[in-house]
């Protein structure tokens, strides 16, 4: 029995917080101990430490089989789909999108709805953001709508909201934190103030925020429909130092969620005359924003004619399946059928389809080949972004033998090539 191996400062990918104060302990070749997981971070190291077999029709292949397998499926596609692109590390998404432009495919990556309406917001209205320590050391009032950081990020509130900071010494008992949500989260107990929304509420109230920060008659404007809630958050807003809003994965169950964040970041730049404010969201970790480098482009791409081209006017790659414009579909990275829905599936069941993942990748239904690959952070090297751009390294903890995301999806370029 070998002597234990204590590696410190590992980066958990299980969410947006990507928390890089992680402790594991490796004995004869196994982790056998970790420290600093919360309850999405043990499921994440649980199944980033098994390596899927490479598989073709559900039965086990050799590497040079299964690849072979899949290079002669996408080389007869002629509108193959790369989709999903969930939990891979930036180069894993730089060689997805090499691959699409090798084969002339439709790149999408599976976006949320928080994500789709933070990136509409960025390109109408602009950002006023910031690090998540930044809002650790400066942030005396935080606002949080529709996140629920103890469900969605748990160690969110331990790290950046319960902590002492350079401009806030006292830590909680200094910060002012206001919670906007359906009234079913844990993170609602433990605010200072809480107000429950119904769905369609949202719009009206960031207009009701914006009108009394700005000096309207937010009664006139909101048609008579007053809350006194949101007329103190506004107050609060503009005697605070540095507000900070925080906007979570929730923000899908509003009417008109593109609206609400459009309506949220114009709030912030109006703040920002007079003190400053900023707005982060929480989206989950990975490499997305390498795409939108390769490409120009937020959303699906198109290299069908050697270039890429934004496809506006498609909301993502799921708009594909269920038009059955796809004849192959190349699933890269996390993802499940839980995701989708019934016709999803069913379109998805007609269209031959390859994976190339982790364990947690796209189970529950076999495709036509599956490529087995190792988990960044875990069992690879890697980088990837945290919730609020920042990219941090990924390093693993053990060393088995298999390809990372990238290696294999640059192996199947190889194998498309001969």
């Amino acid at each position: 029995m070998s002597n234990p191996t204590i590696l410190r400062d590992r980066a958990c990918t299980a969410c947006g917080c990507l928390c890089d104060d992680i402790v594991v302990t490796v004995e004869d070749g196994a982790v056998s101990g970790s420290e600093n997981l919360c309850q999405l971070g043990e499921q994440w190291l649980r199944t980033g430490l098994l390596t899927p077999d490479h598989q073709i029709d559900g039965r086990a292949a050799s590497r040079d089989e299964a690849f072979a397998e899949a290079a002669s499926i996408l080389s007869r596609a002629k509108a193959p789909l790369v989709y999903g692109l969930g939990g891979l590390d930036v180069d894993g998404v730089r060689a997805a999108t090499e691959l699409a432009e090798q084969l002339g495919a439709v790149i999408a990556p599976e976006c949320s709805v928080l994500e789709k309406a933070a990136t509409a917001a960025l390109q109408t209205v602009g950002a006023s953001t910031a690090t998540l320590g930044e809002i650790r050391h400066r942030a005396d009032t935080v606002v949080l709508w529709r996140a629920d950081p103890f469900s969605e990020q748990p160690r969110f509130w331990e790290r950046f909201i319960e902590p002492s900071g350079m401009a806030i010494p006292g830590g909680r008992p200094e910060r002012d934190i206001w919670c906007v949500d359906d009234g079913k989260s844990n993170t609602a107990t433990l605010s200072d103030h809480h107000r429950t929304l119904a769905p369609a509420e949202d719009l009206r109230a960031v207009w009701q925020l914006r009108a009394e920060v700005e000096g309207i008659d937010a009664k006139q404007q909101s048609n008579g429909a007053h809350d006194e809630f949101f007329r103190l958050l506004a107050g609060r807003l503009k005697q605070s130092r540095y507000s900070a809003f925080v906007l979570g994965r929730g923000i899908a169950g509003a009417s008109h969620p593109r609206a609400v964040v459009d309506g949220l970041s114009r709030l912030v730049r109006s703040l920002n005359a007079d003190t400053r404010s900023v707005l982060v969201t929480l989206p989950a970790a990975g490499g997305l924003p390498a795409l939108q480098w390769a490409s120009g482009a937020a959303g699906p791409v198109d290299y069908s004619s050697g270039t890429p081209k934004a496809l506006i006017e498609v909301s993502g790659g799921r708009e594909l399946l269920l038009s059955r414009a796809v004849d192959v579909a190349l699933l890269v990275g996390d993802g499940g059928l839980e995701s989708l829905t019934a016709q999803e599936r069913d379109a998805l069941a007609e269209t031959p389809t390859i994976v190339v993942g982790g364990a947690s990748s796209w189970t529950g239904f076999e495709p036509r080949v599956r490529l087995g690959t190792l988990t960044p952070g875990i069992t690879a090297e890697g980088q990837a972004f945290r919730a609020d751009g920042l990219a941090l390294p990924l390093r693993r903890m053990l060393q088995p033998s298999g390809a990372a995301p990238a290696e294999a999806l640059r192996l199947l370029q190889a194998a498309l090539a001969r």
